[in-house]
């Protein structure tokens, strides 16, 4: 019983600082450091190359394996900002150090 209301009592305390953090309240008990992860970015890697009918694919299948990946590498950057960062920051702030990982290897995504 005690441990359930200790682990009640820290989830509400970080609902608590979670909610003043996004309307920018920077009292003593709130501030703790934050990290951002963003997990699956495999899954917008195959999105961006297999989506929308193939229309990567369409585009790039003229270029060379390293070209190709480059420019996969960079649509699917830009479509993490779109979906992802951008979004994000609109509600928290800036300033937020945050990282997309995904459990597979990737090349340079």
């Amino acid at each position: 019983m005690k441990s359930y209301l200790a682990r009640k009592l820290v989830e509400n305390l970080v609902l608590v600082c979670f909610r003043r953090l996004l309307v920018n309240d920077h009292s003593p008990l709130c501030r703790v450091p934050l990290i951002t992860v963003f997990t699956k970015y495999d899954k917008l890697v195959e999105q961006v190359q297999f989506g929308n009918n193939l229309e990567f694919h369409k585009r790039n299948k003229h270029l060379d394996p390293e070209t190709h990946n480059a420019r996969l590498a960079e649509e699917t950057r830009a479509k993490f900002q779109e979906l992802c960062v951008r979004p994000f920051e609109e509600v928290v702030r800036s300033d937020i150090p945050h990282i997309a990982v995904s459990s597979k290897l990737q090349r340079d995504f």
